[in-house]
């Protein structure tokens, strides 16, 4: 750290002289502009460039001909969550047909658009103004849709309905979409400290984000699983005992993933703790339905599939645990920050009224 003295210009105009070595760095002149931005802590943050064109990254991918459709979708998930404006693929021979369809795929579902597209080049480009991107609702979205898909993947599972199954997997790519844009966002964030600034983040929200979004997303996931089990059950005699308890171990891990994610929006402690101390009750019926499996149930595909089932069930509760420590952490973060700046304000008394 280097302090400098203030320096009076006029009669009320104060200044400081800029090190010459960050100067030069920066390739600032005289009559230069520089930006200053007043941080959350009281101190100011000074950069090299007006902070409101934003950084338009660029980077170009060589494809080869033989690459897979994971390699490639991959690479261009892996650019776009690294924040990348513009991405740029180009063919060391010629795209194939697969992989055109590959990179239409990918970038409808990332929100990249084709600006210009060639036998051996195209050129994908970002849309989205992250600055405008409010996180909190987009997890509220995300969160929206993935309780709906998992009521509805038991209520699937309640009745028997592949064609309810069917619906819950076709919104895993919806869920896909928002938790792919929210992680581009906060690694954006994390990475550029302005943009974390006009949101009103600080780094240590951006790890608190991203384990929240990656849970949601996981539990998304696992309703799929869930719905994709149903179909083979269709046709058979499932144990009536045996399908209420997946039911109620079912509702309750939906419980645990819905008050989780409540308790991190709303910084809820007590909510997330009440959130962990289900998990026990929850284990205890998982046992229970595993003796249950075991003991009972003498068809092989039921067993299979209802296995399935009951291990997705479980890890349900787990990410919601998850979400609930770390709402738990960020509560108590938010605690403790409130404590300290109130230590650093003034108390001002009020004068009391006279008494007659």
């Amino acid at each position: 750290m280097e302090n400098r003295k203030l320096v009076k210009l006029g009669r009320s105009t104060l200044v400081v002289s800029l090190p010459k070595y960050w100067v030069k760095l920066a390739g600032l002149n005289s009559g230069d502009v520089v930006s200053l931005v007043s941080q959350k802590d009281g101190s100011l943050a000074l950069y090299s460039k007006d902070i409101r064109q934003e950084d338009q990254r660029e980077i170009v991918l060589y494809i080869n001909p033989g690459e897979s459709e994971g390699i490639l979708t991959r690479k261009i998930v892996a650019c776009y969550l690294n924040g990348y404006w513009t991405i740029r693929l180009c063919s060391t021979k010629m795209f194939t047909l697969e992989q055109q369809h590959v990179i239409r795929a990918v970038s409808g579902k990332i929100y990249l658009r084709i600006i210009e597209a060639h036998s051996r080049e195209v050129l994908l480009q970002s849309l989205t103004d992250l600055s405008k991107v409010p996180v909190d609702k987009g997890i509220q979205r995300t969160h929206f849709i993935t309780a709906s898909m998992l009521q509805d993947a038991l209520k699937a599972l309640e009745e028997k309905n592949g064609e309810l199954a069917n619906i819950v997997c076709s919104l895993d790519d919806d869920v896909d979409q928002f938790s792919i844009l929210l992680l581009r966002l906060i690694r954006s964030a994390a990475l550029n400290l302005t943009l974390a600034n006009v949101m009103g983040l600080e780094p240590i929200d951006c790890l608190e984000y991203q384990t929240v979004i990656q849970r949601i997303e996981h539990v998304a996931d696992q309703a799929v699983v869930i719905a994709r089990n149903i179909p083979p059950l269709s046709d058979k005699a499932v144990s009536k005992s045996l399908l209420e308890l997946i039911l109620t171990i079912g509702y309750e891990s939906y419980r645990v993933y819905d008050k989780a994610v409540k308790a991190f929006l709303n910084r809820d402690l007590v909510s997330a703790n009440e959130v962990i101390d289900l998990q026990a009750k929850i284990n205890e019926l998982d046992q229970k339905a595993a003796m249950f499996l075991i003991a009972e149930e003498r068809s092989i595909d039921i067993a299979c599939a209802i296995s399935s089932i009951r291990e997705s069930i479980k890890r349900i509760a787990e990410f919601g645990k998850d979400i609930a420590k770390t709402a738990i952490d960020r509560a108590m973060y938010t605690t403790e920050k409130d404590q300290f700046e109130g230590q650093r304000k003034p108390i001002v008394k009020l004068p009391t009224a006279e008494k007659k």
